[in-house]
C-alpha cells in the first residue's frame, strides 16, 4: 500500500471515529431496552416521559431518559447502559427514592441521615455512590455498606 491510501485510509477512519463519537438519536420509550423500560415503570410510574435518546460512542452505547412528574413538575434524568442497567440518576427539583439502592445502603440512610433527601445516585464497578440535598456525598461498597461520607 503506498503512502498516499495509508494517509487516506488514516483520514476516514480519524473522520469516522469523530463522526460516531457524538452520535445521539431522539427515541421512544418503547425503544429503550427491557430492563430501562420496567425500571422506569416500577421505579417512576407517577412520571412520564419528556425524552429519550439513544447515543453511540465508538463501541458503546447507552441511553438516557429524562422524566417529569406531571403533579410536582419534578424533573429526573437517568441514564442507562446498552444492557438498560441504570447507571446514574438524578433529580433536578425533588428526591429519588431510597428502593433503588441495596437494603443496607437504605437502612445506612435513613438512620444517619434521616431528614436529607437523596438528589443523585450512580453506580460503577466498586459499588455505588449517592448526594443528599444536605450536600453530603456517600460512597458505599457493593453490598451496600457505607464506606465514605465527604461534604
Amino acid at each position: 500500500m503506498n503512502m498516499k491510501r495509508l494517509i487516506t485510509l488514516f483520514a476516514i477512519l480519524i473522520f469516522t471515529g469523530w463522526s460516531i463519537q457524538g452520535a445521539e438519536k431522539m427515541i421512544t420509550l418503547n425503544d429503550l431496552p427491557g430492563k430501562a423500560g420496567t425500571f422506569i415503570k416500577q421505579y417512576f410510574s407517577s412520571y412520564s416521559l419528556s425524552y429519550a435518546k439513544a447515543e453511540q460512542k465508538l463501541m458503546e452505547r447507552s441511553y438516557e431518559a429524562v422524566l417529569i412528574n406531571q403533579a410536582t413538575s419534578y424533573t429526573t434524568k437517568i441514564r442507562f447502559d446498552k444492557n438498560g442497567d441504570w447507571q446514574e440518576i438524578e433529580s433536578y427539583s425533588g428526591s429519588i427514592s431510597s428502593d433503588i439502592l441495596p437494603v443496607n445502603s437504605k437502612n445506612a440512610i435513613t438512620k444517619q441521615f434521616p431528614e436529607a433527601k437523596i438528589i443523585k445516585i450512580g453506580k460503577d464497578t466498586k459499588g455505588y455512590y449517592v448526594k443528599l440535598d444536605n450536600g453530603k456525598f456517600l460512597g458505599f461498597n457493593k453490598k451496600g455498606k457505607l464506606i465514605t461520607v465527604r461534604n
